[in-house]
Parts: C-alpha cells; structure tokens; sequence
C-alpha cells in the first residue's frame, strides 16, 4: 500500500504520546522534501514497527523528557534516526542488537521481547 510517510510517521507519534499519558515530548524533525513523500509498506506492519521503535525509546529512556525523531533523505533511501536519552547500549552488544528478539543485559528489569522487527 503507499501511504505519505509524513502522515504516517505524526499518526504514530500520537497514538505513543497519548500510550505513555503524555509523559515525554517526542520531537520530529523532517526535511520539507518528505512532507509528500509516499512509501510502499505492509498494511498490516506499518504501524506495529514505528510503534515498536518509538515506544522502546520512551522506555529506555526513564529518566528523559524527550525522545527525538528525525526523517530525512540520502539518495534512494528514508532515513529514520531516533534519538533517546536512556541506558544506552554497550559495545560489546552492539554486533547483536539487530538479532530479532535480542535483549541488552543492562535492561534489567524492564520488560519487552527485545526488536521484533528488522528493517
């Protein structure tokens, strides 16, 4: 199905910011070329994806205010960068983190079945 990316993306950001009562500021950036930008993606996936990306951020990210999304463009490609103020990652875990179901051991007690989905 193509959608415009730009819509897509704000739809989520509201239904994450109202999912954690409205408890962090989730930023967007975008270039003005995305705002009519149509992608081609899953019907059924396309909201499960962003929503698991976003919320993770939020989660991770206790002690943070904000989260920050940023849409932008290289080439042929969409580039979504988020950005969170949370436990981090560490380096030794770095090579597995896109292992679907993958979870850092310094998550401790939150909960979740580590990244799902793989874009």
């Amino acid at each position: 199905m193509h959608i415009n990316f730009s819509n897509l993306i704000y739809e989520i950001i509201e239904k994450v910011y109202h999912s954690c009562k409205k408890s962090r500021e989730i930023k967007l950036i975008t270039t003005g070329k995305l705002k009519n930008f149509t992608i081609f993606i899953d019907e059924k996936l396309k909201q499960n994806i962003f929503i698991n990306l976003f919320s993770s951020a939020i989660k991770f990210s206790l002690d943070a205010k904000r989260i920050t999304i940023e849409l932008s463009s290289e080439k042929k490609y969409t580039v979504i960068s988020i950005t969170d103020f949370g436990i981090g990652i560490s380096k030794l875990e770095l090579k597995i983190i896109f292992n679907p179901f993958t979870r850092g051991k310094s998550v401790d007690l939150i909960q979740g079945m580590g990244l799902v989905y793989l874009l």
